[in-house]
């Protein structure tokens, strides 16, 4: 079955693009801090902030009276803020220290959203040259200040410290935090909220399925993304649904097998109705769909003729795709007679291959389940040969 590894790729360049980065990176002498236990490649990190805008200032605008006042504050605070970086790229964080803490001071208490974008910046610096202790009660008050505001861009801020807090823990305080992200954001018709939201619910379902193994509840937080994202027209909540019912689709497998395949199914009827020039590439989903609805034939004993078909009309130039078809024609063959001849041919053609986003543990699941006898005997000892085939590659799936 294919990990869903491949189809975060697409999300995540698709979610970044929504945000600025908070930090200027080349200020930054320590790396941010990472999420504790957890798998980080398939969790999607909220890294971007929003944009701090440079303040040009003229002789004019400072001569306009009633403007002189938020205007020198402003300018004042940027300085602040500029002489803070310039030591922390030094390496002198005692001083850069100083200075974030007097932005902070003369920022806090502002109705101003920009000023209070540089308090926010400030607070942001200061944590990531924090101790751990030190950055998560950094974050809080960042949280505490900006968790009921009614603008856009300071509950994005809010969104960025808690996300920054649970890549600083694990297991069920992160599940916490993402939890009050959900409740804060659910009823927020934005599409720059509704994106936060969907990092906390996928986040959440992430930590469910594979930190505490509460797989039917991660199945239900990927509902409440279906829920959430159908109404909503376009190709980024398209594309959110979609991942959602391909997590939950791959979670049913071994427990709800027909249910599973009914999605394959509906994402294939969705996208064999397009047409595809020849050199242009089928969607992965395609792909991931009919080849995992083969691998459900075989476990389900039923027939995939009408998915093998639509293999050989769509996949023949998916160069990956054909060593994982023909195994699992050599499984399902094997459960009749001996297939030695085509193992040494699959092993010599495929000499190179590795099951780099593949996981075998529903055909494992689907053997040990078995009637003793040769039947299972067989499978065993083919199924074995290919998952040795990638006991080399550090990522094959237990």
């Amino acid at each position: 079955m294919f990990k869903f590894l491949l189809l975060l790729i697409s999300i995540i360049i698709l979610l970044i693009g929504l945000d600025s980065s908070f930090f200027n990176q080349e200020a930054l002498k320590k790396e941010p801090k990472r999420i504790v236990n957890i798998e980080k490649k398939n969790i999607i990190e909220t890294s971007e902030e929003p944009i701090f805008e440079e303040v040009t200032i003229s002789k004019k605008i400072i001569n306009k009276v009633p403007k002189v006042k938020k205007i020198d504050k402003l300018f004042q605070i940027k300085r602040l803020m500029d002489k803070a970086q310039t030591a922390q790229k030094l390496q002198n964080f005692e001083k850069a220290l100083s200075y974030y803490n007097l932005v902070i001071e003369q920022s806090k208490d502002s109705k101003e959203v920009k000023i209070l974008k540089l308090y926010a910046k400030a607070q942001f610096y200061k944590a990531n040259i924090s101790e751990h202790y030190n950055a998560l009660l950094i974050y809080d008050e960042v949280i505490k200040k900006f968790s009921h505001s009614s603008d856009i861009e300071l509950l994005k801020i809010y969104s960025y410290a808690q996300f920054n807090k649970s890549y600083l823990t694990s297991g069920d305080e992160a599940i916490e935090i993402f939890d009050q992200i959900i409740e804060n954001f659910k009823n927020i018709d934005n599409k720059e909220i509704l994106m936060q939201l969907y990092k906390a619910q996928h986040n959440k379902a992430y930590i469910l399925e594979n930190d505490t193994n509460h797989k039917d509840e991660a199945i239900e937080v990927y509902d409440e993304i279906i829920k959430t994202f159908s109404p909503y027209e376009g190709e980024d909540y398209k594309t959110i649904v979609e991942n959602a019912l391909f997590s939950k689709s791959f979670l049913l497998m071994g427990n709800s097998d027909d249910e599973s395949i009914e999605i394959y199914d509906s994402i294939i009827d969705k996208y064999r109705s397009k047409k595809y020039t020849e050199n242009q590439s089928v969607p992965i989903q395609l792909e991931y769909a009919i080849v995992n609805n083969i691998e459900l034939s075989l476990i389900t004993n039923n027939d995939d003729t009408e998915y093998r078909e639509l293999a050989n009309q769509y996949l023949t130039k998916s160069p990956d795709i054909k060593p994982e078809l023909d195994m699992l024609n050599i499984l399902k063959n094997a459960q009749v007679s001996n297939q030695d001849e085509n193992m040494k041919i699959w092993q010599e053609e495929n000499r190179e291959y590795y099951f780099s986003n593949w996981s075998f543990k529903e055909l494992k699941q689907w053997n040990e389940q078995m009637e003793e006898g040769e039947e299972k005997q067989r499978i065993k000892l083919y199924l074995n040969k290919f998952i040795n085939h990638s006991s080399e590659n550090p990522d094959e799936s237990k």
